[in-house]
């Protein structure tokens, strides 16, 4: 602080040749907590589901589309990956074994545990604030509803039970409520209900089809998708239903994700072509910027938890 003539901040960081990028995020990240009194979100990273290969494989990369690495190499059909709150594993849905299963990945040993293998569908899964369940759709006895999987117990316990298709939950960042899709007053629409089923509220009532609906990690806000004339676009909105606003308005737009400061919204966007990539845009739409993690179609992106220091 040249006016104050006090040094404001000092640290040395220690790194390989290689780890020249990391070493930059890292530092960025502490400037940012410094100057804002926020952590910043730069050594965070995405998941996101690319054809690249031929199939739908999921890969992870920085925040920034760099250093791509690819997670899945089983040529099958991958979708949906989810980080877990410490951000050391993954979960996505698989058809390996040809019907869609939800499989969980350790990213640093590679370990994969198939966790949930319901007949009919297992998709949509999202894991809990405090990591210890997971809510998800599984095919129930009238129509797809939700469930949540207690993974200690490796028990079900049905959050829906109607004839409407429910799907794509999002916890409060309290893990007292859950957010989903559901098309039961007709048109598809985003919901609220409480974790153990209690005080089911009707949260959009315009457009045509409402879904994918996101919890800003701070609470207070959500990100959805709304199909408009001819194409979905990414809205916010807050907890209560009020203060619309449509976000994005070039090309297709869907799958919203979080920061984890709450700040900004990475989503998948596919061009009149039919080129899907990724962009992030400001909570406010502004700022719109894309990325490039590399050839192929990226779609289904996943903004990580804050990444601990090893």
């Amino acid at each position: 602080n040249t006016i104050g003539e006090k040094e404001l901040f000092a640290r040395r960081y220690l790194s390989r040749p290689e780890g020249a990028r990391q070493i930059a995020h890292r530092f960025s990240d502490d400037l940012m907590e410094l100057l804002t009194g926020v952590r910043g979100i730069f050594s965070a990273k995405l998941a996101f589901v690319s054809d690249r290969s031929g199939s739908k494989e999921v890969y992870i990369s920085d925040y920034d589309g760099k250093n791509t690495r690819r997670v899945t190499f089983n040529g099958s059909i991958n979708l949906s990956p989810q980080w877990s709150p410490d951000a050391k594993k993954i979960i996505y849905t698989s058809y390996i074994k040809g019907q869609p299963r939800l499989y969980m990945q350790d990213l640093k040993s590679g370990s994969l545990t198939e966790i949930s293998s319901s007949p009919g569908l297992n998709i949509a899964a999202r894991w809990s604030p405090d990591g210890k369940k997971i809510a998800l759709t599984l095919t129930g006895k009238k129509s797809p509803d939700l469930f949540i999987l207690d993974l200690d117990k490796k028990e079900y316990t049905q959050l829906t039970d109607n004839y409407s298709i429910d799907t794509s939950p999002s916890w409060s960042p309290d893990g007292k409520r859950l957010l989903f899709t559901s098309n039961m007053g007709g048109n598809p629409h985003i919901y609220m209900i409480n974790s153990d089923g209690a005080d089911l509220k009707r949260l959009t009532f315009d457009g045509r089809y409402n879904s994918e609906p996101a919890w800003n990690p701070l609470g207070g806000l959500i990100t959805f998708t709304r199909l408009g004339a001819a194409r979905f676009n990414i809205w916010i909105m807050n907890e209560d239903g009020g203060g619309l606003k449509e976000l994005s308005s070039e090309g297709d737009n869907k799958s919203p994700s979080w920061s984890p400061d709450g700040n900004l919204i990475v989503f998948s966007s596919k061009d009149k072509k039919g080129e899907s990539a990724l962009f992030i845009v400001r909570k406010d739409g502004s700022g719109l910027v894309k990325i490039d993690p590399g050839p192929g179609n990226e779609t289904t992106p996943a903004w990580s938890p804050y990444i601990k220091e090893e």
